[in-house]
Formats: structure tokens, sequence, C-alpha cells
């Protein structure tokens, strides 16, 4: 198992292409979008983008239908969600993970979002 340097655990550090990302302190509150399942709000996984479709959503952030390990991500919602100042978040590419799911655009990632303290959710659209 590789070993990424980092305050990230190895799930979540792999997300990002080669493992790159860098800490961000936000400076005030800032507003996030995150494309996922109209029951479950938060994730871990953001964008300053809001996601336009489903297809969209899945070849820019490399959003697989199924893992290999045999979880799903299904995507029908777009949620906005204002994210406090002061809230620690990790910003990098998204890897890929080959083929039509190609990444390579900007991810956000706050673990456990929903546990931070002020977070919340402003909007939502359904994802097409």
């Amino acid at each position: 198992m590789k070993r990424y340097l980092g305050p990230l655990s190895y799930d979540l550090a792999e997300t990002f292409s080669g493992g790159r990302y860098k800490e961000v302190i936000l400076g005030r509150d800032t507003d996030f979008y995150r494309a996922g399942v109209s029951n479950k709000e938060y994730g871990q996984f953001f964008s300053l983008d809001r996601p336009h479709s489903v297809i969209q959503t899945r070849i820019d952030k490399a959003v697989l239908p199924k893992w290999p390990k045999g979880g799903e991500s299904p995507l029908d919602s777009v949620f906005k969600i204002r994210v406090p100042t002061g809230t620690k978040v990790y910003v990098g590419e998204v890897g890929t993970q080959n083929g039509f799911y190609l990444g390579g655009t900007k991810q956000i990632v706050i673990p456990k979002a929903w546990d931070v303290p002020g977070i919340k959710i402003i909007g939502q659209w359904p994802l097409l």
C-alpha cells in the first residue's frame, strides 16, 4: 500500500492525481457544489463549479457508477453547500479512473463534512 505524506487518509489522498493536494484554511465563508443523491446532502468531495449533468460529472470528477470493490455512486442531485470561515479543506486535481472517467479537474475534499460546525445546504437541484 502506498503511503501519502499529509493529513488525509490513504483512501482520500488517492483520489487526487498522484496523491498530490494542498491544505487550505478558508478565509471566508465559501460556497461549494457536490453531485450526489437527493437523500444524502453531505459527502466529502466538492467543486467550485456547479455540475450540469450526470455524464459531465462522471467524466470530469472520475465518478464511476460502480467501483471495483462493489460500491455504487448513483447521481441524481446537485447541492450547493456553504462552508464556514476557518474550515480546513484539501485542494488538488481529480485523479483518473481510466477510460471514460478522466478526472483532471479541481476537487475539494472536506473529510466528514457533515460534522463541520456551521456547514449548511443553501440549494439543491436535479442533476440530469
